[in-house]
């Protein structure tokens, strides 16, 4: 579902993708979306911001044609967002290697984080071994994880 505007409430939906994901979610670390946000850098310059843009492009490209490279080229894209919110979770970079390392295609933050997810192409790698990766990175740098795999469902609509 991608919303369009709020005033008038115009949406897109589009059946789920044909994409693989690994999960970490950290069970001792623990953030809110307030923190998250109060990093966040309040002036961007112009070649980070269109670095951006591209980058969100090419995940909205990603899922709607199911392919997971340029899905990630997408997510590892982010030049302003995930920077700034990886100084409140040093374990960041450590996942995020890992994660590369074991073979996904890309990974970010889900949400605001803590948790991180990567798309992973099948063909290539095992998304349960590249989320245990994250999990293992994460417990390196003393933060216990879950490890988890999915695929995307059909998302929410309004009943009745």
């Amino acid at each position: 579902v991608i919303v369009c505007s709020y005033e008038p409430l115009r949406m897109l939906t589009f059946p789920p993708p044909d994409l693989h994901f690994a999960i970490a979610v950290p069970v001792t670390l623990r953030g809110t979306t307030r923190e998250a946000r109060a990093v966040l850098p309040r002036a961007v310059g112009l070649r980070r911001i269109v670095r951006n843009i591209g980058g969100a492009a090419s995940v909205v490209a990603g899922i709607l044609t199911s392919d997971p490279d340029v899905l990630g080229q997408g997510m590892l894209a982010d030049a302003i967002v995930e920077t700034a919110r990886a100084k409140l979770y040093p374990s960041y970079w450590r996942v995020r290697g890992a994660a590369l390392a074991a073979g996904a295609s890309g990974v970010a933050f889900s949400g605001a984080g803590p948790a991180m997810i990567a798309v992973v192409d099948p063909a290539r790698a095992d998304p349960g071994d590249v989320a245990e990766a994250m999990r293992e990175a994460f417990g390196a740098e003393g933060v216990e994880a879950r490890a988890f795999r999915a695929k995307p469902a059909a998302g929410a609509r309004v009943l009745g």
